[in-house]
């Protein structure tokens, strides 16, 4: 098995140096094309059309948009193309310590065909950024609206809630992007018509060439409906009327969506595939993706999705099983009795489970004048609330105006600026009905020096809370008033895996030997994901000194923000690519950039969830992956 598992490496390097060959003259600068072959010239059909047809292969392991650390770049070094290619070719090998997780791994390097990067950073060739461009007012309201129409469901109430893929239904879809493997496709040509077989899922296109119109609005398919025409020696291929459970790998609005496919052949082992999206409900404008293809050789073998398939029967009934063993062990769980015993009255501390988000600050005088109303003004700070129903509770507030740093690393005194006026702790909570407080039990703090219990007089008015500390010895007293943001009416199946308070077990990074470079040892914190769509994450390092004074001096803020992660925003889960985002709209570490979107691949192994960044690279060339892992204490199917 090992020596084909290296067969296979060896002929996976002859595809890549095949597949990217054109691109290997490019420069990180320039978009040198390489040097035409004078001798070649397109194959024709015995009518005249280009000939197409063939088996062909676009796996790549390319993102369809740029990672934020080549922002400025269009294309890798040849180092770094080397670099991403060998981790392509042996990401399947690496086997995890966990031994739940690595027999819940499908297969090895010898059943994937990932294909190797380009050495594009980005599929995405126009908007020139190679991001997606931005969405729309009518976009972002549908993405809203699609998320919340998904949430009302578990991951597996009914067959219905699993992926499309899982239920053989559709996978690659158009325009197709690869994955794993099954990324070949059978091009089969006659005078007035283009076929295309999938190898996954065995789906065929039928491309018309007689350029007869698309049918009405009300006839519309998986695939949409395609219709294709020459233009000089290129085949463009429309595509519309997508039927409205079709997903794909960004956001849409199936109904309005157009997509104009462009085949050219350049060679006798290559086609330039290019596709364009014109979705005005949902972008701001049209965008453009490439996607080379390659000769592959065949046969295409039948995919029999549902021959002898119990898969979906086995996932129903595992989930059922899994419910009943997570409601019989919160049951027993020390840490929600602990919480439940400490709460008096639970339907008064149902009340304050969700997710809340700062909307009023003000600070009264003993005569009750507000105090600095400018200063104190809700525009100035955003902060997110946190309560779970098994007792934990986090928080995080973010002043305006916070400066980015100069450099890569701040200085003590941009340190200093970056913490100012900016809180974060977690922890659990307790409710007193008697004297209407809340209690917050801190377990970690951005402040080191931060009382351990954080007592709060709480009033409940519709869909807001307002908390109230003890009034200080001056006689002033600070008041900040929370909207409960409502929970998606229809989580996902994935989100609802995520939903819940997670406790950290460890962070680390590893190189392709997976030998231990990085442990972060003593760390403690929590990831949170909520039923409202809404993340946010608190990690503290051990050992960490109380300020010398109520502020801290430029050397004890550049400690403190070493010490301490923070960051919040909404979540989505992309769950055929197996990564989930992480959508900054706060973060402690305010950075060069500010607040970026972060990527996570994830996957679930018991009770524990672990998370890895894309794969970083050394100064001699080594890949250095990170995985921080997570045990779940509260939440999970039906929380919150």
């Amino acid at each position: 098995m090992r020596q084909r598992g290296w067969t296979v490496i060896g002929c996976l390097t002859l595809i890549v140096i095949a597949l990217v060959a054109p691109a290997i003259g490019q420069s990180g600068t320039a978009s040198k094309k390489a040097p035409e072959v004078k001798s070649w010239r397109v194959p024709r059909t015995a009518w005249g059309h280009p000939d197409l047809q063939g088996i062909w292969n676009n796996g790549t392991t390319t993102p369809l948009e740029r990672p934020n650390d080549l922002a400025d770049r269009e294309y890798l070094t040849d180092e770094e193309w080397a670099a991403r290619a060998k981790e392509a070719a042996t990401r399947a090998e690496k086997r995890p310590d966990d031994p739940v997780a690595d027999v819940e791994l499908a297969y090895n390097n010898e059943w994937y065909d990932r294909g190797v990067p380009l050495k594009r950073t980005s599929l995405i060739v126009d908007p020139p950024n190679g991001k997606l461009p931005p969405l729309t007012a009518e976009g972002q309201r549908r993405v809203a609206a699609r998320d919340a129409a998904r949430r009302a469901h578990g991951p597996a109430d009914s067959s219905v809630d699993r992926p499309l893929q899982e239920r053989c239904l559709l996978y690659h879809g158009v325009p197709p992007f690869p994955t794993g493997y099954n990324n070949n496709y059978l091009i089969v040509q006659t005078p007035d018509t283009v076929a295309i077989r999938y190898e996954m899922l065995a789906e065929t296109r039928i491309i018309p060439l007689d350029r007869r119109p698309h049918p009405g609005p009300a006839v519309r398919s998986w695939i949409g409906n395609a219709r294709g025409h020459w233009e000089a020696d290129t085949l463009v291929v429309e595509t519309t009327n997508y039927n409205d459970k079709a997903t794909f790998r960004f956001p849409v609005a199936n109904d309005t969506l157009r997509v104009v496919e462009r085949f050219t052949r350049t060679s006798d082992d290559r086609i330039d595939y290019e596709f364009t999206v014109d979705n005005p409900a949902m972008y701001a404008r049209p965008w453009t993706a490439v996607l080379p293809m390659a000769k592959a050789e065949g046969p295409i073998l039948e995919y029999a999705c549902h021959e002898g398939n119990y898969a979906i029967a086995n996932v129903l009934s595992g989930y059922r099983s899994q419910e009943t063993r997570s409601a019989a062990a919160q049951g027993r769980s020390p840490a929600s009795e602990t919480a439940a015993q400490a709460s008096t009255g639970t339907a008064l501390k149902d009340r304050f489970v969700g997710t809340w988000k700062l909307i009023n600050v003000e600070q009264r005088n003993a005569k009750g004048e507000l105090i600095d109303p400018t200063s104190a003004a809700s525009s100035n700070r955003t902060g997110y609330l946190i309560y779970d129903p098994s007792g934990y509770m986090a928080v995080s507030i973010v002043p305006a105006g916070r400066k980015k740093y100069a450099g890569a690393q701040p200085t003590a005194d941009e340190a200093k600026a970056a913490i100012a006026g900016y809180a974060a702790y977690f922890g659990s909570f307790t409710v007193n009905e008697g004297d209407s407080t809340v209690t917050h039990h801190l377990q970690g703090s951005l402040n080191p020096g931060m009382a351990p219990e954080q007592k709060r007089f709480f009033e409940f008015a519709g869909d807001r809370l307002t908390l109230k500390p003890p009034i200080a010895a001056n006689g002033n007293q600070s008041r900040l008033t929370w909207q409960r943001m409502p929970d998606m009416p229809n989580l996902t199946a994935e989100q609802r895996r995520f939903s819940g308070f997670w406790r950290l077990v460890s962070n680390e990074r590893r190189n392709e030997n997976r030998e231990l470079v990085v442990s972060n040892e003593g760390q403690t914190g929590y990831i949170i994901y909520t039923s409202a769509g809404f993340m946010m994450v608190h990690m503290i390092r051990p050992n960490r000194k109380p300020y010398t004074g109520s502020q801290p001096t430029p050397e004890e803020a550049e400690q403190a923000l070493r010490t301490y992660a923070n960051y919040f925003g909404p979540f989505y889960v992309h769950e055929a690519d197996g990564y989930v985002v992480h959508d900054q709209i706060g973060t402690l570490n305010v950075g060069r950039n500010g607040p970026t979107p972060m990527q996570r691949f994830y996957r679930f192994s018991g009770n524990r969830l672990l998370l890895q960044p894309p794969p970083t690279y050394s100064a001699d060339g080594h890949t250095l992956q990170g995985t921080i892992t997570w045990e779940r204490v509260s939440g999970g199917a039906g929380t919150r």
